[in-house]
Order: C-alpha cells, then structure tokens, then sequence
C-alpha cells in the first residue's frame, strides 16, 4: 500500500493544495470547451435560455439529505459553466442547443 492509496495519509494542507489543483484543472477544461463552441461560426448563445436553466435549480431544486436538507441548490461556479455550455449554445440554423449529451465523471462528494 502506497501513500496515494488513503486519503488520511495527506496533511489538510496537502489535501487543499490537491483539490485547488483539481480546480484550477477543471477551470482550464470547461473555459476552452467555452471558447470551442463561441468561437463556433455555426453557433450563438442564447443568454437567456441559458440563464433559465441556471435559475431553475434554486428555484425547483432543493437538498433531500443532510445539514442542507429543504435548502435550495445552489450551483457551484463550475457547475453553472457547465449547465450554461450545455443549455446556452445553439445551431443558427435549427435553433437547438449543441450539446446534446454529456458524460461527466466526478469523484464522489464533489457536488454533483
């Protein structure tokens, strides 16, 4: 068994600096995702379509367990980005969002 196998084996400190790491990489992915579609020649965004889908999840969501039960959801910085990529970009020409599916692989525990 190594080091990187438990958790435990890191400081607080060390486990902060990974996870700022995870966030700065997860940051650097999401804004050239963003930059690929608008930069797009076939694409626009629609702020307001994306806009909506940010606002339904305080607003029709709310927590089911814990210290936040009945709470609304509040979306972490890159969770927007990601709602927003994927309900904000649409063709010019049939006017439907680009993404269409996502497969999005998080760590548990990490607001999905």
């Amino acid at each position: 068994m190594t080091r990187l196998d438990s958790p435990a084996a890191f400081s607080t400190e060390e486990l902060d600096a990974i996870k700022l790491a995870a966030r700065k990489h997860a940051d650097i992915i999401l804004e050239k995702q963003w930059q690929r579609y608008a930069t797009h020649q076939d694409l626009y965004y629609d702020e307001q379509s994306a806009q909506a889908a940010v606002d339904f999840f305080p607003n029709f969501i709310r927590h089911s367990k814990g210290s936040l039960k009945g709470k609304p959801f509040l979306l972490e910085p890159w969770q927007e980005k990601i709602v927003r990529i994927i309900w904000g970009f649409k063709w010019k020409s049939t006017k439907m969002r680009a993404v269409r599916r996502l497969f999005l692989f998080i760590a548990k525990k990490n607001g999905k």
